[in-house]
């Protein structure tokens, strides 16, 4: 059954989750701050699902914002198992919610995320939103003001990112959330089942999140490779519905990396640029040749 033919229902809770992993709260009081400060009007529940990082130093955090009435704030412990596919799964189940939203905690969502979100959702399964990059990095750090979307991956459907993403609870129930064994790309995993389920990612303009960068070329490198290891996964995982690799993206991507290596000793924009490409194409590479992806 295709769940588009079916009418979706009226919207009337929101839930918010915020996964939090192990030292990753140094930059989760401006996003608390940011959720504090949006322009929707109604009541909000939101979980900050505590994946390493202790309960008691989130709820101190949380203790220091003046959130809005009618909001209730509250922090879980979702470290039995880690990993941040089953810290949002943790914090998505102890919702009852009609939608449930996504953001990261090193990020700041803008004063419309809420609003931008619920209205993408009134018909629509799954919603993101735009993704910018002015904010929290210097121009230095960045090809582009902001992450352009949609960006199709692997001749097959658009990534789409768990830092901002907002899902009907259905969907949820019906695709039983984010796959934990996954180390990357489970976003983009969980939006490709929901399009399969009749589901598919829908935009919405006014549904902003300041995205924060990797501030060292060495930490890009490492973190490309990481996701890049997790591709031949994903691929193979989606190949019966149409995921393939495309050899001419992939001479493409190699011929790029070729040129930015060579420009990177002429700036650290051009550094940043080869780490980030360098990094995706070693992290093929070494999946290529037989080497395990890792959670971290």
């Amino acid at each position: 059954m295709n769940h588009l033919e079916q009418p979706l229902p009226p919207i009337r809770t929101i839930g918010v989750v915020i996964p939090v992993g192990n030292r990753s709260t140094t930059d989760l009081g401006p996003q608390l701050q940011a959720l504090a400060s949006q322009t929707w009007s109604g009541p909000v529940s939101v979980v900050i699902s505590c994946n390493g990082e202790p309960v008691h130093l989130v709820e101190g955090l949380v203790a220091t914002v003046d959130w809005p009435d009618g909001w209730s704030v509250t922090a879980i412990d979702s470290s039995a198992v880690r990993g941040p596919s089953a810290a949002r799964n943790t914090g998505w189940r102890t919702l009852d919610t009609d939608v449930v939203l996504f953001c990261d905690a090193d990020d700041v969502v803008a004063d419309t995320w809420i609003a931008g979100l619920v209205q993408g959702l009134e018909h629509a399964g799954v919603c993101t939103g735009p993704m910018l990059l002015d904010a929290l990095n210097e121009a230095w750090m960045t090809e582009s003001s902001e992450q352009p979307w949609p960006i199709v991956r692997f001749g097959h459907l658009p990534h789409t990112c768990s830092a901002n993403l907002g899902v009907r609870r259905v969907v949820l129930d019906l695709t039983d959330g984010f796959d934990t064994t996954l180390g990357a790309a489970e976003d983009t995993d969980f939006a490709w089942r929901a399009t399969y389920a009749g589901f598919p990612t829908r935009f919405a303009t006014a549904a902003v999140v300041q995205y924060r960068l990797r501030p060292r070329a060495a930490d890009l490198f490492r973190n490309n490779r990481h996701y890049a290891r997790w591709d031949r996964v994903l691929v193979d995982k989606h190949r019966r519905h149409g995921a393939r690799w495309r050899r001419r993206e992939v001479i493409r991507h190699v011929l790029s990396t070729a040129v930015a290596v060579v420009r990177a000793p002429f700036g650290r924009r051009r550094r940043r640029i080869a780490a980030n490409r360098l990094g995706t194409l070693v992290g093929w590479t070494e999946r290529y040749l037989g080497k395990r992806p890792t959670s971290t």
